[in-house]
Formats: C-alpha cells, sequence, structure tokens
C-alpha cells in the first residue's frame, strides 16, 4: 500500500483524493468478504437443518407407511369377520326356513 501512496501524494489534493478512494474500495472490499463468509455459514446451517428436516419426513412417512399397512390388516379382519356373522345368520336362517316346511 505505501508504494501506491508515495507516488499518489505527489499530486497533491488529487493525490489524496485518490488514495482516499482506495482506502474506501478496500474497506468496502474488507466488509463485503465478510458478509460473503457470514451468507456462506448461513447457507451451511441452513443445508444441515434441511437435511435434518428431510430425514425426520423420511422416518415419519416410513412409519405412516407402516400404520397405513396395519389399518389395513385391521379393516380387512374386521371386514371377514362381518362376512363369517353374516354366513352364520343366513345359513341359521335357511335351517329354519326348512324346519318349518
Amino acid at each position: 500500500m505505501e508504494d501506491v501512496i508515495k507516488p499518489l501524494l505527489e499530486y497533491g489534493i488529487l493525490g489524496l483524493w485518490t488514495i482516499s478512494l482506495i482506502w474506501q474500495g478496500r474497506q468496502a472490499q474488507g466488509r463485503f468478504d465478510a458478509e460473503i463468509k457470514r451468507h456462506e455459514q448461513d447457507k451451511a446451517a441452513m443445508r444441515k437443518i434441511l437435511t435434518m428436516h428431510s430425514e425426520q419426513l423420511n422416518k415419519i412417512e416410513d412409519n405412516l407407511a407402516e400404520l397405513v399397512g396395519k389399518i389395513e390388516i385391521v379393516i380387512r379382519d374386521l371386514q371377514e369377520a362381518r362376512m363369517r356373522e353374516a354366513l352364520k345368520a343366513q345359513s341359521k336362517t335357511k335351517y329354519i326356513l326348512k324346519d318349518e316346511k
């Protein structure tokens, strides 16, 4: 930086103004670099959170599929039991009708 400042001082006020512009540019670049670094860290944290949520959703989906399977089995068993009861009732009705004849 000193290599740039000394020759610019020879130009007087114009050189000082140029030095101030260079200084402001470097400060702005430093702030910009810090912001980029912060955004990169935020981005990495968000990726981690998204990955965690994705894993949790996959577990929930698996549990839900398992529960749906169990519910389907229970419903099928109940339907079969109702059908058996209906057949028993129907067969009893047939025997009663045969006896009446």
